[in-house]
């Protein structure tokens, strides 16, 4: 059994635009939405389709380093950009997917351990199912903005326990149920 859980690298980095929609709160010198999806979108290996799964060490560390990248512009957003009780949020969630990533990236046995756990989606196949869970979590954010600013957290909340219940389901029904539960959080975002 493997012995170490992760959050899917991809939720924070797709979960951030949702947040930034979700309280709108800034202090108006920010990056644009597009921009700051441009930046998540160039390491979201389960959104981009011009990104491979990583499948060997060499291509964990060059997703790592665009994975680090993102994440930068989530914490320079939210260092710079957002003001009130959501930098607070934000920080957390910058700082749980630093976590994850780094102990994924930097730590050999959690790498190759992550790397056997994707080699379970060896197929286009099997990889374009979990795609489309992220396509339609997409869909569902474009929803959530038309949502009153104030009322946006109870759909953010079901949008993403939507989106993260898709790929478990989708993972235990191609791969297995143990690498399903590979990528649940070992513990929350405090």
């Amino acid at each position: 059994m493997k012995s170490s859980k992760i959050l899917l690298k991809n939720l924070p980095l797709i979960g951030f635009l949702g947040f930034i929609c979700l309280f709108g709160q800034t202090n108006g010198q920010c990056k644009t939405v597009d921009e700051l999806d441009a930046c998540a979108y160039k390491s979201a290996f389960l959104v981009n389709r011009n990104i491979p799964m990583p499948k060997t060490t060499e291509q964990l560390q060059s997703y790592c380093q665009d994975a680090r990248e993102s994440l930068g512009c989530l914490k320079d957003f939210s260092n710079t950009c957002v003001i009130g009780p959501p930098k607070m949020y934000l920080s957390k969630i910058y700082n749980a997917a630093n976590k994850s990533l780094e102990d994924h990236c930097t730590n050999e046995d959690r790498s190759k351990e992550f790397l056997e756990t994707l080699s379970c989606l060896d197929t286009d196949e099997k990889v374009e199912r979990v795609r489309k869970c992220s396509d339609k979590h997409i869909l569902m954010l474009e929803k959530v903005v038309d949502v009153e600013i104030g009322q946006r957290a109870g759909p953010m909340c079901c949008t993403f326990e939507a989106y993260k219940n898709c790929i478990l389901d989708t993972v235990k029904e191609v791969c297995s149920e143990e690498d399903a539960n590979y990528f649940l959080l070992t513990e929350p975002i405090q």
